[in-house]
C-alpha cells in the first residue's frame, strides 16, 4: 500500500513536468542513445507515451493501495487482482521511477508464497512447525539450551504423568501443538449481528454519488461525441484554435478526430458500468463494491491529475473521494460481509 502511494504521487509530479523544459531535454538525450535511438521515435510521440504509460501506472497503483487494504483483511479475490495489476504496474512504472513500482510487484508476488496461502486459506500450523525457528533466539538461549521446565513438565524432556497439558516436550521444554502460529478469524457466533436488510446509509449514499457523476460526465461524453461526429471539422478547428500546442504535434487531423470519438465513447461505456455496478452494490453484491472502489479510484486519480487544465473537474474528484470513503466505512463493510455470508439479494 505504501508502494502505492508512492508511485500515485510519483505519477502525478511526471504527467506535472511531462512538458517542462528539463523533461524535454532529458527524453531527448534519451532518443540519440541507444537503445532508443533506434525505435524512430519523435519526441512528441515519446512524450505522449511517457504520458500514457505514467496514467497507467498511477491507475493500477491507485487501485493496488485499495486492493491492498482488502488483503489484509483476509480477501482472496483482492490478492488475485493485485497479483493481476502488478504485470501492467511493472513495465508502466518504468516512467514513474521504476523502483516503488517493482517493490509493489515484488510485494504482490511474497502474498503466494507457502505462509502466506496457510494465511488466506485459515489454516492452522502448529507451533511445532515454528519451535525451532522461536528456540534459537528464545528466553531460554540458542536452541533452547539452558531453558528451565515449564509448568506441566516434568522437567526431564519427555512427557510424563506430570504433565498437565497435551503438548510434546523436549531440551527442558514442552511444546503446545494446538496453538496457532497466527490468529485465527473468531467464529461467526462471536461476530456482531448485523442488520442484512437493513441497508446503511453510507452505501445508499456511495450509489447515488455514482449516479450522478457519473450520469452526468456519461451524458456530457455522449453529447460531445454526437456533436464531433454531426461537425468535425467545425468543432476540431475551434479545438485546434484554443490548443495549439496540439497543432504542434503532427497529429493528423482524421486520427485526432477518430482518437477523440473512441476515447468518448469509452467514457460514456465506462460511465453506465458504474452505473450498473452500483446498482448492485446497494443489493449487497460484495465483488460490485469491490469493482465499484476500484473505478471510483481510477477515476479520481485521473480526474485529478487533469483538474490543472480542467477546473470543472475538481467537484467530480472531491465526490470520488466521498465514495470510496463511505464504501470504506465499518457499517459499509459489515453490511455487505453479512450479505455475502446470507447470500440473498436483497431487492
Amino acid at each position: 500500500m505504501l508502494g502505492s502511494v508512492i508511485v500515485v504521487l510519483l505519477a502525478y509530479s511526471t504527467i506535472a513536468d511531462l512538458r517542462s523544459l528539463d523533461t524535454r531535454a532529458m527524453v531527448e538525450d534519451a532518443l540519440k542513445r541507444p537503445p532508443m535511438s533506434g525505435t524512430g521515435l519523435s519526441l512528441d510521440q515519446a512524450l505522449n507515451l511517457m504520458r500514457i504509460s505514467t496514467l497507467v501506472a498511477g491507475c493500477c497503483a491507485a487501485a493496488s493501495a485499495i486492493l491492498g487494504f482488502f488483503v489484509l483483511r483476509r480477501d482472496r479475490g483482492a490478492r488475485l487482482g493485485l497479483t493481476v495489476l502488478a504485470v501492467p504496474l511493472f513495465f508502466s512504472g518504468l516512467t514513474t521511477g521504476g523502483f516503488a513500482a517493482w517493490m509493489v510487484t515484488l510485494a504482490s508476488l511474497t502474498l503466494w508464497s507457502q505462509p502466506a496461502r496457510d494465511w488466506f486459506n485459515g489454516i492452522r500450523i502448529p507451533e511445532t512447525a515454528s519451535a525451532g525457528a522461536r528456540g534459537l533466539f528464545g528466553p531460554g538461549g540458542f536452541g533452547g539450551f539452558g531453558a528451565g521446565p515449564r509448568s506441566g513438565s516434568t522437567g526431564s524432556g519427555s512427557t510424563g504423568s506430570g504433565s498437565t497439558g497435551s503438548g510434546v516436550s523436549g531440551l527442558g521444554r514442552e511444546v503446545n501443538t494446538t496453538t496457532p502460529v497466527w490468529p485465527v478469524p473468531a467464529s461467526p457466533d462471536a461476530m456482531p449481528r448485523v442488520d442484512v436488510e437493513q441497508r446503511p446509509a453510507a452505501v445508499l449514499w456511495a450509489a447515488v454519488l455514482t449516479w450522478i457523476c457519473a450520469g452526468t460526465v456519461g451524458l456530457v461524453a455522449a453529447i460531445a461525441v454526437t456533436v464531433l461526429a454531426a461537425d468535425s471539422d467545425a468543432v476540431m478547428t475551434q479545438v485546434l484554435r484554443e490548443n495549439p500546442e496540439v497543432a504542434d504535434m503532427g497529429i493528423d487531423r482524421n486520427v485526432l478526430i477518430t482518437g477523440t470519438v473512441l476515447l468518448g465513447l469509452i467514457v460514456v461505456a465506462w460511465c453506465l458500468v458504474a452505473c450498473v455496478i452500483a446498482a448492485f452494490a446497494i443489493r449487497g453484491a460484495g465483488w460490485a463494491r469491490l469493482l465499484l472502489l476500484a473505478s471510483t479510484t481510477v477515476a479520481t486519480v485521473l480526474m485529478a491529475s487533469s483538474a490543472a487544465t480542467a477546473f470543472f473537474l475538481v467537484p467530480f474528484a472531491f465526490a470520488g473521494v466521498a465514495t470510496i470513503v463511505l464504501l470504506m466505512r465499518p457499517q459499509a463493510r459489515q453490511w455487505f460481509r453479512a450479505r455475502r455470508e446470507q447470500r440473498a439479494p436483497l431487492l
